[in-house]
């Protein structure tokens, strides 16, 4: 019993849920993909242990060995002498951990994102992660489109957020995030059937986006993946008008695939404008 306590409270998780529908009062939905922790140092990296939906980091590794760490360059210690363990075989990293570096389905069903955190012994996190829309289940109904600066940068990682008023007291929620071209889909098959007498339900769209940095045309990378719930909020170029507003007005009918576009882009290359605030 000691020793299993002892394991447990020595790791840290993270466990990922999807953020891409969420309604009132109900539990979020987990994530059953396997994701990869991609750090920023290598060098320092403790053992992940990577379940579906969730990482373990181990801050009592034998393995890892952790000594106060010296620089050549800096002679002072990364981890001072009283957060060493007394035990030579058993070192433990200090509290808070840094986490920082990117999580990563090797599959690609669901978006990457960056994470920056301070991680202790014992501690849980939940973060939010979407999935791409080739994964979206689009039966139901969905709204699809594409996300662009006004220059035409497409808003790679931008954060789509569409709130559909069911009833007098009821909203519903609905999430999703861009991939690297701009594109985005959001399944509607959560709603329920139309009462007698209306026509649609009433939504509102908003976006968070960041712009990416400039591409090197001799290299045209992908833009690096963002941590979503650092993003900005954008204005829109609405549907039916030519000054951005920071929400637009669609109606929604299950079952339907929706494709908002700004006023005036091309019937060949729809797509919704977003301007940085």
């Amino acid at each position: 019993m000691r020793r299993e306590l002892q394991v447990a409270v020595a790791f840290a998780r993270v466990v990922l849920r999807d953020d891409s529908v969420a309604s009132d009062g109900a539990a979020p939905l987990g994530v059953p993909a396997r994701f990869d922790f991609i750090p920023d140092q290598a060098e320092r990296k403790l053992s992940i242990l990577s379940r579906p939906g969730t990482i373990g980091i181990d801050l009592d590794d034998r393995r890892s060995a952790l000594r106060p760490y010296r620089d050549h360059a800096d002679p002072t210690p990364a981890f001072t002498p009283e957060l060493v363990s007394a035990d030579p075989l058993r070192p433990f990293a200090p509290t808070p951990w840094p986490m920082n570096g990117l999580l990563s389905d090797p599959w690609g069903a669901w978006h990457p994102r960056r994470i920056e955190l301070a991680l202790a012994r014992g501690e849980t996190r939940e973060l939010a992660v979407f999935p791409a829309p080739m994964r979206v289940d689009q039966a139901g109904g969905a709204i699809v489109g594409n996300l662009r600066f006004a220059d035409g940068v497409p808003a790679a990682w931008a954060v789509i957020e569409v709130n559909v008023r069911i009833t007098a007291v009821r909203v519903e929620r609905l999430r999703a995030q861009a991939d690297a071209r701009g594109e985005f889909a959001i399944a509607l098959r959560r709603l329920p059937p139309l009462a007698d007498g209306l026509d649609d339900y009433s939504a509102r769209l908003t976006v968070r986006a960041r712009r990416p940095p400039p591409v090197d045309p001799a290299r045209p990378l992908p833009a690096p993946a963002v941590d979503p719930d650092t993003l900005p909020s954008c204005n829109l170029t609405p549907v039916d008008a030519a000054t951005p507003v920071a929400e637009i007005q669609l109606g929604l009918r299950p079952g339907r695939r929706h494709h908002p576009a700004s006023n005036g882009t091309p019937s060949t290359d729809r797509h919704l404008i977003i301007h940085p605030l």
